[in-house]
């Protein structure tokens, strides 16, 4: 799982937008 923003889940799955 790679950390996105506020986000922390997988950019190919739930990108942080």
């Amino acid at each position: 799982m790679i950390p996105v923003g506020r986000n922390v889940t997988c950019l190919l799955d739930l990108p942080d937008k």
